[in-house]
């Protein structure tokens, strides 16, 4: 599965999510992998890097089973505030894309294409995700997916992430078995 995100200058962003026909599970599959991936790959990054991520994250994950349909970022305060606050551009000149590709062997994990010179946008790319991804759950799913992150929360910003391979694998499976459970009680 793969889903790729353009965004414009301003921000605005659009989808495109292939096939069309994915299941909600592989949908939130690859959430919670892409999460994993950007804190780690964060790790060593400042720290007030990741304290923004964890913010602007916790924000927008306690929001999302609200039923907001058009514009859910911008029903998250923080989002909302950070956007306001911005004099820059969101996107390189032109726009920009990313891609992100779920692959489920040998285990679930996911890899990812960025815009080259804006590695400071992963998080904005990662919220973009969210809203791209939420927008074909339904309730039951949304609340699944607040569960599955709320479950991988503490590995993510709490405990000390190990920020070898070996780490990511690790984490990445914990968040996976914590899906699965979720998914399947």
């Amino acid at each position: 599965m793969t889903c790729g995100v353009i965004i414009e200058e301003s921000g605005a962003a659009r989808d495109e999510i292939s096939p069309s026909d994915v299941e909600p599970a592989a949908l939130l599959r690859l959430l919670v992998c892409y999460t994993v991936k950007i804190r780690w790959v964060l790790e060593s990054e400042p720290p007030a890097l990741v304290g923004g991520l964890q913010e602007l994250l916790g924000d927008v994950v306690g929001h999302l089973p609200i039923p907001v349909e058009d514009g859910f970022l911008d029903s998250v305060s923080t989002v909302a505030h950070l956007r306001a606050d911005s004099t820059g551009d969101w996107a390189e000149p032109g726009g920009e894309t990313f891609v992100v590709r779920l692959f489920m062997n040998p285990t679930p994990h996911v890899t990812n294409d960025l815009a080259m010179g804006r590695a400071f946008n992963v998080p904005w790319h990662l919220l973009l995700l969210i809203e791209a991804v939420r927008k074909k759950l339904d309730q039951h799913q949304r609340e699944a997916l607040q569960a599955a992150l709320d479950a991988i929360w503490d590995d993510l910003f709490v405990e000390p992430i190990d920020s070898s391979f070996r780490g990511l694998r690790q984490l990445t499976e914990v968040a996976n078995n914590n899906l699965d459970t979720i998914l399947n009680p």
